[in-house]
């Protein structure tokens, strides 16, 4: 992180990281791709301008809310920027799992190794851990994790068993976790 602090940032708009992405490609149709994208990563390469966008000051940039394509990533990847694949909700206090530049080129597909102080499973629906490349249930436990729904007993009943917080959604570790 250290030698990263010199570095300019220039953060995504909170509620439109699609628009972030594109913008460095095409920004007239950053709008008009938002609109059209629904809940995906947009498909900024298949710009027209994508081909000739200099993205030579962007090394890498961080998405999440929907699995990016392969195809995608390659786009990205060979225009020099790493899309940094992340996984998080807001009962986990955000991101709770990202990757490295580093690995997000090496490993595009995965959204890479967890916070830190954040255990994650992925387990089968009798609770037991699912095998590398066994789908499952991601949950989750750590000091970020919510402590339960506000004023909503059975809700915390149902999303926080044992001390770990079911997700619900579907993820699969591979061989090194």
């Amino acid at each position: 992180l250290a030698r990263e602090q010199h570095r300019r940032h220039a953060p995504a708009p909170l509620l439109a990281p699609r628009r972030a992405l594109l913008r460095a490609a095409d920004p007239q149709a950053a709008h008009a791709a938002d609109d059209a994208a629904g809940p995906h990563p947009p498909a900024a390469p298949a710009l027209p301008s994508f081909a000739d966008a200099d993205l030579s000051a962007l090394k890498a940039t961080t998405v999440g809310g929907a699995r990016v394509p392969k195809p995608t990533i390659d786009a990205w990847l060979a225009k020099g920027v790493a899309l940094r694949q992340i996984y998080g909700m807001t009962e986990l206090g955000g991101s709770s799992i990202g990757n490295s530049r580093d690995f997000a080129a090496s490993r595009p597909e995965s959204v890479g190794r967890p916070s830190m102080f954040t255990e994650h499973r992925v387990v089968r629906p009798d609770g037991t851990d699912c095998a590398p490349g066994e789908p499952g249930e991601i949950i989750v436990r750590g000091p970020s994790v919510t402590p339960g729904y506000w004023r909503n007993e059975a809700a915390t009943r149902e999303a926080i068993r044992d001390g770990w917080f079911h997700s619900g959604d579907v993820g699969v570790l591979d061989a090194d976790g």
